[in-house]
C-alpha cells in the first residue's frame, strides 16, 4: 500500500539567518523527521539553508539536496490575431493611391504579409525615381507593385500601431502568430 507524503514547499529563506534567497541563488534543502503534529502530519519537515549555514552534522536527515531559486519569468507579451485576408483587402484597395500616409500604410501592410508568407517577393524594379517591390499572392501568378517607402524604424512602428487600430486587431495571449514579430 502506497502513502503520499505532503512535503512543504521551499520558503526560499534560510532557516538559520532568515535571509531571503535571491533569484538564481543556490541553496540546500533538507528533509528531516519531526514530531507529528497538525503542521507535520507525516512527521516530516523541509528546511532550507544558505551555503554558509548548512549544518556540518547531518544526523537525523532523511534526505538533502541542492536547489536554486528560479529566475523570475518575463511577463507574457500580448499577442495579436491578424486577419490576413482583411489586410490583403486593404493592401489592394490602397493600390494606385498617391497619398503619402496611405502609401506608408500600404508598404507596412505589404511587409507584414510578406513576413506572414501571404505575399511573395518576386523581384524589384525602378520606375520614375521610385523603388518598387514586385509581389504576388501565395499560389497566384499575378504580380503587383509595392513601393519601397524606405521608412525609418520609428515610422514603421508608428504605421504598425495605426494598422492595429484600423484593423481592430484582437489581443490574445495564447496564439503563436504575433504581429509584433513582423
Amino acid at each position: 500500500m502506497r502513502e503520499d507524503y505532503q512535503i512543504e514547499s521551499s520558503r526560499r529563506t534560510c532557516h538559520v539567518c532568515g535571509r531571503q534567497f535571491e533569484p538564481a541563488e543556490e541553496y540546500v534543502s533538507g528533509l528531516m523527521e519531526v514530531e507529528r503534529d497538525e503542521a507535520h502530519p507525516h512527521g516530516l519537515s523541509r528546511l532550507d539553508y544558505c551555503g554558509e549555514h548548512w549544518p556540518a552534522d547531518r544526523t537525523g536527515w532523511l534526505a538533502f539536496w541542492r536547489t536554486r531559486v528560479p529566475e523570475p519569468e518575463e511577463p507574457v507579451r500580448k499577442r495579436f490575431v491578424i486577419d490576413e485576408a482583411r489586410m490583403l483587402d486593404v493592401l489592394f484597395r490602397l493600390d494606385g493611391t498617391e497619398d503619402a500616409v496611405k502609401l506608408d500604410l500600404r508598404y507596412v501592410i505589404g511587409l507584414i504579409l510578406i513576413r506572414k508568407r501571404r505575399l511573395k517577393l518576386t523581384g524589384t524594379r525602378r520606375r520614375g525615381g521610385r523603388s518598387l517591390m514586385l509581389v504576388r499572392k501565395s499560389r497566384s501568378k499575378e504580380i503587383f507593385e509595392l513601393e519601397d517607402r524606405r521608412l525609418s524604424d520609428e515610422a514603421v512602428v508608428a504605421v504598425s500601431r495605426e494598422i492595429g487600430s484600423l484593423l481592430d486587431l484582437a489581443e490574445t495571449d495564447d496564439l503563436e502568430d504575433a504581429s509584433d514579430e513582423s
